[in-house]
């Protein structure tokens, strides 16, 4: 076997190094959902957060989503109509002769 050629303190240099570099650049790269405050009483009370938005938006959210159903719930029951054969007529029994 072959001695390892690496000191313990160069490969710990190195990788701090690195390690600081791939820090600064996650860092610096762009964080998502960050964009809005969470929804809490201190933000709601310090102005953070604006509620009539938030409820309008909300608000929009679930008049769409009730038209979406309302479209498909129509849609479907157009189909069962048209794919219903029609009426037969009812049979009349015949009395019998005694």
């Amino acid at each position: 076997m072959r001695a390892s050629t690496c000191c313990t303190s160069t490969c710990s240099v190195k990788f701090g190094k690195w390690f600081e570099g791939v820090d600064q650049k996650l860092a610096a790269a762009p964080q998502r959902g960050r964009g809005k405050p969470k929804l809490t009483v201190e933000n709601l009370e310090g102005d953070v957060t604006d509620f009539k938005a938030l409820a309008e938006e909300t608000r929009c959210k679930l008049q769409n989503s009730d038209g979406k159903g309302q479209n498909l719930g129509n849609s479907r029951k157009r189909k069962a109509a048209a794919a219903k054969p029609a009426a037969r007529p009812k049979r009349i029994a015949k009395k019998r002769d005694r």
